[in-house]
């Protein structure tokens, strides 16, 4: 039970003991109080060990009383916090179901007219991804921009993220005949020779919140290098049925999160692709790894490590950036892990590829996310303001640094 709903539910009880007091000693419940507390009429008598019968009187009205409160706390509470949540995921599941038998009628052109449209006073409203946009290009970037800059950078990241959305509800109409009209390869001789490098082996995709990550996907499906991607579940359930339909229409097969690393493992021995994103905060009770994002740290997932670290399958990273016509999808440079490469050298190496392209263009990532929800005991003032102190965190930032901690914040 939650904090707020403990304190609601003992101010419901406060409430109805006066009530039930003033009853339990009316007229009303007379004939029944004696049964329940063997009370007799005779005033001065005692029951068993010597006690007045005033005591028995309450020793069995106390937890009546709160019996009774609790029930009516349930009752009137609990459910209804839960028929309300059911409610509005239903609300939530339908109005989702009809937006995607709707948007694909629309040419794209007016769509994507309609999210830069419809993102920018969205922009404004949710002062609350407004204020973790702004502190999270703060912290990254230091006084690079200023306050107007940034918030341009803002607002772009989020009419982008709002694009990419009607673009995935889109993405049904996009098949293997008109693909190319859509996507394309950025550098098609970098893509030959990835495939040259790559063998008969399975490889191991990734990707950030950069550009349209949605459709970049489609693109390794179109192109013949289809697989088994991460997805993780929505508290809605109903949802994530909904975006697995969505995101396996080009013929890429869904994987949720439970059991996915040694599903993960099985596919690549198998010689499959598999596919993730790799730039969001894991809880600290979640398996992950420390690396260095702009100089702050993050906790984040170390599956992409552990896999090629076990497998030896390459690490194929890319970022989807929008194009003229379309969306052009970069490979980035290719790289070589040594066999004694540790999980975290290489989750730390893979990031390093992505940062700098970051740096290019920064208004097409995810700036609305908390990236760095974990304060680190040293040298925390860089840091935005959502990032908290966490007693696992530090233990985690001292296994790994020791004595170097001082050091290790740049």
């Amino acid at each position: 039970m939650a904090l707020q709903d403990r304190n609601y539910f003992f101010l419901v009880c406060d409430i109805n003991r006066l009530k039930l007091s003033f009853l339990w000693h009316s007229s009303i419940l007379a004939p029944f109080r004696g049964k329940l507390t063997g009370e007799i009429e005779v005033r001065g008598q005692s029951g068993p060990l010597g006690l007045d019968f005033a005591f028995y009187s309450c020793l069995f009205a106390v937890p009546l009383q709160f019996a009774i409160c609790y029930l009516l706390f349930a009752v009137f509470r609990v459910r209804k916090v839960r028929m309300f949540k059911k409610f509005r995921y239903w609300l939530e599941f339908v109005g989702l179901a009809i937006v995607v038998r709707v948007v694909p009628l629309f040419p794209l052109p007016f769509l994507r007219w309609l999210a830069w449209i419809v993102s920018w006073p969205v922009f404004y409203l949710d002062r609350r991804s407004k204020r973790v946009a702004l502190a999270n290009l703060e912290a990254a970037f230091g006084d690079r921009y200023t306050l107007k800059e940034r918030e341009r950078i803002a607002r772009k990241s989020m009419q982008l993220l709002g694009q990419s959305f009607l673009e995935l509800f889109w993405s049904p109409r996009i098949n293997e005949k008109n693909f190319s009209s859509y996507l394309r390869w950025h550098d098609e001789e970098s893509f030959q020779q990835h495939l040259r490098m790559r063998g008969e082996r399975g490889f191991i995709g990734m990707t950030i919140h950069f550009g349209n990550f949605e459709w970049g996907n489609l693109l390794f499906a179109f192109r013949g290098l289809g697989g088994h991607v991460l997805m993780q579940r929505f508290k809605n359930d109903r949802l994530t049925g909904l975006f697995q339909r969505l995101r396996e229409s080009s013929g890429q097969k869904l994987v949720t999160q439970e059991k996915s690393m040694l599903r993960f493992f099985k596919l690549l021995k198998q010689g499959c692709n598999v596919g993730m994103l790799t730039d969001l905060t894991l809880k600290m009770s979640e398996p992950g790894v420390l690396i260095s994002t702009f100089g702050l740290w993050m906790w984040t997932t170390v599956m992409h490590g552990l896999l090629q670290s076990r497998t030896g399958s390459p690490i194929l990273l890319f970022v989807t950036t929008p194009a003229r016509k379309g969306y052009d999808v970069r490979l980035l440079e290719p790289i070589e892990f040594s066999p004694s490469a540790t999980p975290e050298e290489i989750a730390q190496t893979c990031w390093d590829r992505f940062e700098p392209v970051i740096r290019e263009r920064p208004e097409l990532w995810l700036w609305a996310y908390k990236h760095w929800r974990y304060r680190p005991p040293l040298d925390g003032g860089r840091y935005p303001f959502y990032a908290n102190p966490s007693e696992l965190f530090d233990a985690e930032f001292n296994k790994r640094f020791g004595s170097k901690t001082g050091q290790a914040t740049g």
